[in-house]
């Protein structure tokens, strides 16, 4: 865009007529205005190069991070999940468990992520009410969720977990978005 912009202003003599009103404005000085502006140009240049390389350090920490923070979570002995507190339970997909479901419960993510009612059909059919009660009220108020109940892996084995969630994300208008979990057999 620069090279076509130089040789426009050179075919039609546009670069003359601004040097000839910068010349008249600025009454012979305009070596100086433009050694001053090419200083100018120089500066921005390393100013941008310098931003530029910030940015891909920035990035570039910031991909560590998270790859550093996706090892920890994956290989963790426990499950790791997420969902959006305001919808009930079992109406909609969980949008995130991590890997270990599938070694813990039995399940794949996959499994997991796609049937919104896994979570409360596994629970032990003696411990669903107490267990759907606590989530709801977790739900509602963004309270922390913390119990223990006993869940049905996918071979029916019969296991006690810990369920813990926090809120992590709250709406415009306050009401719990989106919490965060971790589920571990105990």
């Amino acid at each position: 865009a620069v090279f076509v912009l130089v040789l426009f202003g050179n075919a039609t003599g546009l670069f003359d007529r601004v040097y000839g009103v910068f010349s008249e404005a600025l009454r012979g000085q305009v070596e100086e205005a433009l050694g001053a502006l090419l200083l100018l140009a120089i500066g921005l240049s390393v100013f941008a190069l310098m931003q530029g390389r910030a940015g891909r350090r920035e990035t570039t920490a910031r991909e560590q991070a998270e790859s550093r923070f996706r090892a920890l979570v994956e290989k963790m002995p426990a499950v790791i999940y997420t969902w959006d507190p305001r919808e009930p339970a079992g109406t909609t997909a969980t949008p995130y468990v991590s890997p270990q479901v599938e070694q813990i419960l039995g399940f794949t993510a996959e499994e997991w992520t796609a049937d919104p009612e896994l979570w409360i059909r596994q629970i032990h059919p003696d411990d669903r009410g107490r267990v759907l009660e606590a989530s709801d009220h977790a739900d509602r108020t963004g309270e922390p969720f913390a119990v223990e109940y006993r869940h049905l892996k996918k071979d029916a084995t019969v296991i006690w977990v810990r369920d813990e969630s926090v809120v992590i994300e709250c709406d415009q208008d306050g009401r719990p978005s989106m919490a965060q979990g971790v589920m571990y057999d105990v």
